[in-house]
């Protein structure tokens, strides 16, 4: 026989249960989008802080502009030759040497 008290409780509890899978849900698409909201900040800081290293030196002075060439001091054609304001065409290795030779001279100066 149809009982209207139990099918009014069953209907309660599937209205309820439905309810509680809608917040259930939308509180893991909050924490997912929060999780990757994080996440990309966190990329962004490290990308920025990568982009900062790349073109300044550690003092803080920049980089002068790069590009592909041949080194004037060592004659090696490299993917990246920094282009200084004097002329000359310098590989990381020999643009290092020359600001070790540089930071030495303005120590004992």
């Amino acid at each position: 026989m149809f009982d209207p008290v139990t099918f009014g409780q069953n209907i309660y509890l599937l209205i309820g249960l439905l309810v509680f899978l809608a917040i259930v849900i939308f509180v893991i698409i909050v924490a997912w989008t929060g999780i990757n909201i994080g996440v990309w900040r966190a990329q962004k800081k490290n990308a920025e802080q990568q982009d900062l290293r790349r073109k300044f030196l550690p003092d803080g002075r920049p980089l002068p502009p790069t590009g592909r060439g041949v080194c004037t001091a060592c004659c090696r054609a490299c993917e990246k030759v920094y282009h200084l304001p004097t002329g000359e065409r310098l590989c990381p290795m020999c643009f290092e040497r020359l600001e070790s030779k540089a930071c030495a001279e303005n120590e004992s100066s």
